[in-house]
């Protein structure tokens, strides 16, 4: 990172990592590193099992839930340069990557 702007992420490099089980993260200075963790964990949303309890809460309307509405502004609120890992590159690349519909939110 030189004089606080965060290093690029090239989105080819992103998704041949994605594809190998590799994933990026900004360090504490915002600079990239790259993790394989093993096992790495993988939600299905194909298999997705939603609880009795759980459909019963959705079903009394206290939350509203809604998938792919507010990509971008989920991502800039949790972006606190002080704590997290999502910094500008993250929010342009994943943005991209959410306006070809390869990556989605959950609200």
């Amino acid at each position: 990172m030189k004089n606080n702007v965060p290093e690029p992420l090239d989105p080819i490099l992103v998704i041949n990592a994605y594809a190998q089980g590799i994933f990026p993260m900004a360090d504490h200075y915002g600079r990239i590193r790259w993790y394989a963790p093993d096992p790495r964990a993988i939600l299905e949303h194909e298999n997705l099992y939603i609880s009795r309890s759980l459909r019963a809460t959705l079903r009394k309307k206290i939350y509203e839930v809604n998938i792919d509405s507010a990509f971008e502004s989920i991502m800039l609120h949790c972006a606190h340069p002080e704590d997290t890992w999502i910094n500008e590159s993250f929010i342009s690349t994943y943005t991209h990557f959410h306006n070809v519909t390869l990556v989605h939110s959950l609200e």
